[in-house]
């Protein structure tokens, strides 16, 4: 039948990120900046670099929450469903092409040692080992 659109769901790619990904990114790497913790040369640009891409897509992902989120105060409790169901459909959203600065498990063993929570913030920029 030529009337029949066939709809598919493009596969997720490498450089794709949810805005929750994107928020969950930059405030693990705001916490490492704030840590002053000393890395490579390698290992800080890449963080200095995605800390600059990911401001960047949150930017846009803020200003969205924040018409959402407009009075918020002033709603009662079945408004206030409605707007958090939007806010959590908003971080689903997928941002495709997100060129994230990879670094490699080696890299970070040049920083010394680190905290369980200083790895887990750079995991979305760590490249898996092939």
């Amino acid at each position: 039948d030529p009337g029949v659109i066939i709809l598919y769901e493009r596969k997720r790619k490498e450089t794709d990120m949810k805005n929750s990904e994107i928020v969950n990114g930059l405030n693990g790497l705001a916490l490492l900046v704030e840590s002053e913790k000393e890395f490579s040369v390698k290992v800080g640009y890449a963080i200095a670099k995605n800390l600059r891409i990911l401001k960047e897509a949150y930017a846009v992902y803020d200003a969205e929450r924040e018409k959402i989120m407009k009075d918020f105060d002033d709603q009662n409790e079945e408004q206030r469903r409605v707007t958090n169901k939007k806010v959590k459909e908003l971080l689903e959203i997928n941002n495709e092409d997100i060129k994230i600065q990879k670094i490699s498990y080696e890299d970070l063993q040049e920083c010394g040692s680190m905290k369980t929570k200083e790895f887990a913030a750079l995991e979305f920029m760590t490249k898996e080992e092939e």
